[in-house]
C-alpha cells in the first residue's frame, strides 16, 4: 500500500477535481476506490454534511489502516522492549554487582575470562535493548510527522493551498467564542464566482482551476494577517473577518471586486474576466458559528437572485 500521506493527497486531489467537499463520506468512498478496498462508488452528493467531531484525528477512515496498524506495532514494540530493558537492567545487574569482588578473589586465568565474558554478554544484551528503544522512538517520531502531515492535508484545499471547509469549522467556532468573550465584532463573507461553469465550458477545466487560484491570490494580497480565506466548496469561498462589523466587511469585499475587475486572468494570451456575488453576515449575540454561516449563505442567495455581481448584507 502507498504511504498514508500520499494516499491522503490522492484522495483530496480527486475530491478537488470533482468539486466535492472533504466530508467523511466522500473521503472514505474515494479512499476505498484508490486503495482498491471496494469497487468504485458513485460520486456522492455535494450536499453531504461535513465531518463531525466524533471522528478524531487518528480515525482509520481518515488516515488509512496502514498508519493505524504501524502505530499499534510500534507501541507494542516499545512496550516489549521496555520490559526487556527492565529485565536486562534488573536481574543481570544484580549479577554484575558482585563481579568486582569475585574478580579480586579469582586466581585462575580461566575463571577470570569466564567472569569477564559473562559481564560482556550481559552488557551487550542491555546495549541491544537500548538500541531497540532508540529505533522505536525514531519510528514513533516518524509516525507523528506522518500523522501531522495527514492532519494538515485534511485541513488544506489541495488546489489553492488555503483552508478548506473541514479546517474552517474549528477555526470559526474559536473566533465566534473569542468574539463573545471580548465583546468584539466578527463578520464573514460568503463569495461565489459568477457563471463559473461557463469558464470551464469555454476554456476548459484547467482554466477553471487557474481562475480559482487567481481569485485566491488577489484576495489574499488584500487581507489582514488575522483574516482567513476558506475554500468552502467548488467556486465558493468564505472570508472570516475578526474584529470587523458588517459595514467594514462590505468595504473589504468591494475592494476585492475592484481588484478582480482591474486584474483579469491572462492565460495563454487570452483574458478571462469574471465577477462574483457575496453575502455578508455579522455575528449576533447568542449566535453560533453555524448560524452565522447560514445567514451569510442566505444573503449570497439573495445576491444571486438580484442578478449577481453584487453584495448583500444579512439583516441584523
Amino acid at each position: 500500500m502507498k504511504p498514508a500521506p500520499n494516499i491522503a493527497r490522492l484522495v483530496l486531489d480527486r475530491l478537488a477535481e470533482l468539486g466535492l467537499p472533504s466530508t467523511l463520506e466522500n473521503y472514505s468512498r474515494y479512499f476505498r476506490e484508490i486503495t482498491g478496498a471496494s469497487p468504485q462508488a458513485a460520486p456522492p452528493s455535494e450536499t453531504s454534511s461535513p465531518v463531525g467531531d466524533s471522528e478524531g484525528p487518528f480515525s482509520s477512515h481518515v488516515f488509512g489502516l496502514s498508519v493505524v496498524e504501524a502505530a499499534r506495532k510500534i507501541v507494542d514494540t516499545v512496550s516489549q522492549t521496555a520490559d526487556d530493558l527492565a529485565k536486562n537492567i534488573g536481574d543481570p545487574n544484580r549479577e554484575i554487582k558482585p563481579s568486582p569482588e569475585i574478580l579480586a578473589r579469582a586466581q585462575e586465568h580461566k575463571q577470570i575470562l569466564a567472569l569477564l565474558g559473562s559481564v560482556i554478554a550481559t552488557a551487550n544484551a542491555m546495549h541491544r535493548t537500548v538500541e531497540q528503544l532508540i529505533q522505536a522512538r525514531q519510528a514513533l517520531d516518524q509516525l507523528r510527522v506522518e500523522l501531522n502531515a495527514n492532519q494538515a492535508l485534511l485541513h488544506q484545499d489541495p488546489l489553492t493551498g488555503i483552508l478548506n471547509r473541514r479546517g474552517m469549522d474549528d477555526l470559526l467556532a474559536r473566533e465566534a467564542a473569542r468574539s463573545r468573550r471580548v465583546s468584539g465584532a466578527l463578520a464573514v463573507a460568503m463569495i461565489d464566482l459568477d457563471h463559473f461553469k461557463q469558464i470551464n465550458d469555454s476554456h476548459g477545466h484547467s482554466a477553471g482551476d487557474r481562475t480559482l487560484i487567481h481569485f485566491v491570490e488577489v484576495a489574499k494580497s488584500m487581507l489582514r494577517e488575522t483574516d482567513v480565506l476558506v475554500r468552502y466548496g467548488g467556486e465558493e469561498f468564505l472570508v472570516i473577518l475578526p474584529e470587523t462589523d458588517a459595514a467594514s466587511a462590505e468595504r473589504v469585499v468591494e475592494r476585492f471586486k475592484q481588484a478582480i475587475a482591474q486584474t483579469p486572468l491572462i492565460l495563454e494570451g487570452k483574458q478571462i474576466s469574471f465577477t462574483f456575488s457575496a453575502g455578508i453576515a455579522q455575528l449576533r449575540g447568542g449566535e453560533n458559528s453555524h448560524g452565522l454561516v447560514l445567514r451569510a449563505d442566505q444573503a449570497l442567495y439573495e445576491a444571486k437572485q438580484a442578478g449577481r455581481d453584487c453584495i448583500i448584507i444579512a439583516g441584523p
